[in-house]
C-alpha cells in the first residue's frame, strides 16, 4: 500500500467516526458521553491531523530519495 493510499484511508477512517459520533450524540446526550467525547475523540483530531501530515512529509522524502536514486 502506497502512503498516499494510507493517508487517504486514515483520513476516511476519522471522517466516519465523526459521523458516527454525531449520530451516536443525537441518542446518546449524558455525562457518560461527554466525558468519552472529551477523553478520547476530542484528543484524537489533532493527533490524526499530525499524522497526516508527518505522512505526507514521509511521502516527500521518500519520492526525493527515489529521484535521487535514479538518477
Amino acid at each position: 500500500m502506497s502512503s498516499a493510499v494510507g493517508r487517504a484511508m486514515l483520513a476516511d477512517a476519522h471522517k466516519q467516526l465523526t459521523t458516527a459520533w454525531l449520530r451516536a450524540r443525537d441518542v446518546w446526550n449524558d455525562q457518560a458521553a461527554r466525558d468519552f467525547e472529551q477523553r478520547y475523540l476530542e484528543a484524537l483530531g489533532p493527533k490524526i491531523r499530525s499524522t497526516l501530515s508527518a505522512m505526507e512529509k514521509l511521502s516527500d522524502a521518500t519520492a526525493t530519495a527515489r529521484r535521487a536514486c535514479s538518477e
